[in-house]
């Protein structure tokens, strides 16, 4: 997420602005936000108040299809934040059934060490769950590197959608061409008739948007393709968790 325009923030800045992302999630209070995970720099304690991120992954639990009003709710918490600390976060998004499983889990064993440099913020530790693989086949990867990309972006939608509808707009052009991403060579691992009806679904959301414009002139339209191609797209990637249990070659 870029940083606004104004001031830079400064280290009370980082350590009110976590303060208020967790106090945040405690009103929310929804169960199905597991753990919410700082690491990096801020979470070591030496990073460069003014250009440092705020490296963030939130475990939701309820399995790989997430509450999309709990994404929003989560990113208007963030908006708040951003607006008025000029703060940059990066929260990434993973279901715990993604984790540990690991075969669409971004994130390899390298991470293992910065995670557990890191510190639990909200929820309880399941650092330990996550099932970090330096090994993934290409299409694997692919599969997990968007869907982490659409949960993110969706996350961010409430700032851009309200400060810049340009990258809004680019970010949800984007969203349609990951979504379409699962050509068919993936899809018949879960049945010709389920593929069938999946990718067709998923062209529909792009048929249904015919300009960047119309994007910038009803963000809220927007929004409802964007939450369901992102269903679409988490019931894909459950079923070939659950339905093709080897290797995807």
């Amino acid at each position: 997420m870029k940083l606004g325009f104004g001031r830079l923030p400064k280290k009370e800045d980082y350590e009110k602005g976590i303060e208020e992302l967790v106090t945040g999630l405690e009103k929310l209070d929804n169960n199905d936000v597991l753990m919410l995970l700082l690491y990096g720099s801020v979470a070591r304690g030496d990073f460069d108040a003014g250009r440092s991120d705020i490296d963030l992954i939130m475990v939701l639990g309820n399995g790989v299809i997430t509450d999309k009003n709990l994404l929003l709710s989560v990113g208007r918490i963030i908006n708040g934040i951003v607006e008025e600390r000029n703060l940059r976060l990066e929260m990434g998004v993973v279901d715990l059934t993604i984790a540990r499983d690991g075969r669409f889990l971004t994130y390899d064993s390298n991470f293992r060490r910065h995670f557990s440099e890191g510190r639990v913020l909200y929820g309880d530790n399941y650092r330990d769950e996550m099932n970090f693989l330096d090994t993934h086949h290409s299409r694997e990867l692919s599969i997990g590197f968007n869907l982490q990309v659409l949960r993110k972006k969706l996350v961010e939608s409430v700032y851009t959608s309200r400060h810049d509808l340009v990258q809004y707009a680019k970010d949800f052009e984007s969203a349609l061409i990951k979504m379409k991403g699962l050509d068919e060579s993936t899809l018949h691992y879960i049945g010709k008739a389920m593929s069938r009806g999946r990718f067709s679904e998923i062209e529909k959301l792009s048929h249904d948007v015919k300009t960047w414009n119309n994007v910038r002139k009803n963000p809220g339209k927007a929004e409802k393709y964007w939450k369901n191609g992102l269903t679409t797209y988490e019931e894909i990637v459950k079923e070939l968790i659950y339905g093709y249990q080897q290797e995807i070659v």
